[in-house]
């Protein structure tokens, strides 16, 4: 029993003394004498550490106050010289325009500008490195005068230049002609007046907004002074209070100590017998032979709660496995049914692709056809008219060298309406140019429109695609019997060719364009007997930056809800009646726009009041 203090010393310094609770772990294998001695000497040292960090900290928060106070007033002191350096220099250059006609006054008030101009140079330099050597430490200051710095960079420079380039212009030894002078007058009320100088006056303004801010600053450095020794006080006071408060802790936890051990013990064992509670333990908190009996009952407590588990962990891993076998069945099912989708949205898609190739070569080769016949009567059209020109006024020249002609001219004159051909045949001639033009703009933009994909993007006019799409369309925009016309609004902005798969990007603008008239036929037919209602598209293209252009097509059609606008893009979603739509147009439009195009595909609506839809695509393509 002798040798009991050492062991438990040398269990003390065999842990790490910077874990807290290893430290109470061996202040409990003490006896109570050690105990006691041990209490006391903590409440006694708490008290003495804790006047001793009181002042340590009081010192510190002085020391800081103080430089704060010194920061201040020098920061305050170079904001006064600034001031004063640029108003002053601003007085002189003001006086400038007042002794033109004095040419010597003149040239003193210029010397005191580039005087106070040095000064104000100088001083504005003192503030960047002030700022610099405290930018760390005073940080909320340091940013303000950096703000400060940064906003009216350059402006005093420019400033001082300006001023000195037109008194160097004004040429003051040669100004002597009252015009010279009222030039030169006019120079100096214009930059008097000129936002450069406009600017360096505000210098002065904020100026004096962080001058007080900075003696605002001095202020709190005082309160945070007298703060400082109220903090050492309370610290003081504190660690004596708690020196006082340990110490009677302490008193009363060593008269429980010798009762405790047995009495946790007890209550512990009949707690585990009553609850069959096997994750309780019963604490050491001594060396004696309370604690070898703690210990073997403790010992007997676990090996039964690990019996317990290993039949719990069973059952949960039976029931586990069960689990896991109906997971992987859903997982396998939900899987086949998204590759079952996937496969008809596929296959759908490489039939609708099929599709548009077939009618992008047949409406290629019918446009080529047609140009071939249409090009031959549209060229001939012109030399048709000079001959019908030159006939008429032969016609017209017999007519005035003959006034008189035959009976049988006469009548064939008269059984032809001479008068009424010469007046219509050019008009006949002049639509029969008008229609050929026409179809020409047809097989351009049946052209257009049906570019065949090709493996490499190619450069590409947006409006001229645009124009296509709206060339196709333009039998279901314009008025019919059973509703009026759709009106087609544009606001095209300046765009650059380009990079696309043209056909496909045309397969879009058709799509959109198809289900906005789709929208306002069905909105018209709602409000046939409202004669107000005017349906309209509108298309608007701009240029978001260097790389990326943008393209809205918006209508004022019946909108959607958040429901539909949030499915409108899945694969056979549709609200169209069963056979007038396949749910694949916004699909595939959105595949085309986002994976092969790198761009954005967006719609805004609101039920009533319309949809939007926003296409972003990058201007030149990284590659597909």
């Amino acid at each position: 029993m002798n040798d009991y203090p050492e062991n438990k010393f040398q269990k003390f310094f065999a842990v790490s003394d910077s874990s807290v609770f290893q430290a109470i772990s061996w202040f409990r294998y003490l006896n109570i004498g050690q105990k006691i001695g041990f209490g006391y000497a903590i409440a006694i040292g708490v008290g003495v550490v804790g006047s001793f960090c009181g002042t340590l900290i009081g010192d510190y928060y002085q020391l800081t106050s103080v430089e704060k106070e010194r920061y201040v007033d020098e920061e305050v002191e170079l904001f006064n010289e600034l001031k004063s350096g640029f108003l002053q220099a601003r007085i002189h250059q003001q006086h400038l325009t007042s002794l033109l006609e004095n040419p010597k006054e003149l040239q003193k008030e210029y010397a005191g500008f580039l005087n106070h101009k040095s000064d104000a140079t100088e001083s504005w330099e003192e503030l960047e490195s002030f700022n610099r050597e405290n930018l760390t430490q005073y940080p909320q200051h340091s940013q303000k005068i950096s703000q400060l710095l940064k906003t009216y960079e350059g402006v005093p420079e420019l400033y001082f230049q300006e001023v000195e380039r037109l008194i160097q212009q004004i040429d003051v030894p040669n100004l002597k002609s009252p015009e010279q002078i009222q030039a030169a007058e006019k120079l100096l009320l214009n930059f008097s007046n000129s936002s450069l100088a406009r600017k360096f006056d505000t210098i002065s303004d904020k100026l004096n907004e962080l001058a007080e801010a900075a003696e605002a600053g001095d202020a709190e450095a005082d309160q945070g002074l007298v703060q400082a020794l109220r903090t050492r006080r309370l610290i003081v006071f504190l660690t004596d209070f708690i020196s006082v408060t340990l110490a009677i802790i302490l008193a009363y936890y060593t008269t429980k100590t010798i009762t405790k051990p047995i009495k946790i013990l007890t209550e512990t064992a009949e707690e585990i017998t009553k609850k069959s509670n096997f994750d309780l333990q019963i604490p050491v908190t001594t060396n004696d032979e309370v604690a070898v009996l703690t210990n073997s009952l403790n010992q007997l407590i676990i090996r039964v709660k690990y019996l317990l588990k290993e039949q719990r962990d069973a059952r949960e891993k039976l029931e586990f496995y069960n689990q896991s076998l109906e997971t992987t069945v859903k997982e396998r099912t939900q899987n086949l049914e998204d590759t079952l989708k996937e496969l008809q949205y596929t296959q759908t898609q490489l039939i609708q692709k099929e599709k548009m190739s077939s009618l992008g070569q047949l409406v290629a080769g019918i446009a080529h056809e047609i140009n071939n016949p249409v090009n031959f009567i549209h060229g001939n059209l012109e030399y048709t008219k000079d001959y019908l020109e030159d006939l008429l006024h032969l016609v017209e020249l017999y007519q005035s060298e003959y006034p008189n002609p035959t009976e049988v001219i006469q009548e064939e004159i008269e059984n032809v309406e001479l008068e009424f051909l010469q007046e219509d045949l050019p008009n006949i001639l002049s639509s029969m140019q008008t229609g050929s033009e026409r179809i020409r703009e047809i097989v351009l933009s049946l052209r257009t429109f049906s570019r065949l994909d090709e493996a490499d993007y190619k450069k590409v006019d947006i409006h001229e695609s645009m124009e296509s799409t709206l060339m196709i369309l333009k039998s279901r925009l314009k008025e019919t019997p059973k509703r009026c016309e759709i009106e087609v609004i544009k606001n095209y902005g300046k765009l650059p060719l380009v990079e696309c798969y043209a056909g496909q990007l045309n397969q879009v603008f058709l799509n959109l364009l198809v289900n906005a008239i789709d929208v306002l036929e069905e909105k018209l037919y709602i409000n046939r007997n409202n004669p107000f209602v005017t349906p309209q598209i509108t298309i608007s293209t701009k240029l978001l930056n260097s790389q990326r252009i943008a393209i809205h097509i918006v209508d004022n059609g019946l909108g959607m809800t958040e429901e539909v606008r949030e499915k409108m893009f899945n694969p056979f979603y549709t609200t169209k009646p069963v056979g007038k739509g396949t749910g694949l147009g916004l699909a595939i439009s959105y595949q085309v726009i986002v994976d092969r195009h790198h761009g954005e595909l967006n719609c805004l609506s609101e039920l009533g009041k319309g949809t939007e839809f926003i296409i972003e695509i990058p201007v030149k393509q990284g590659g597909d």
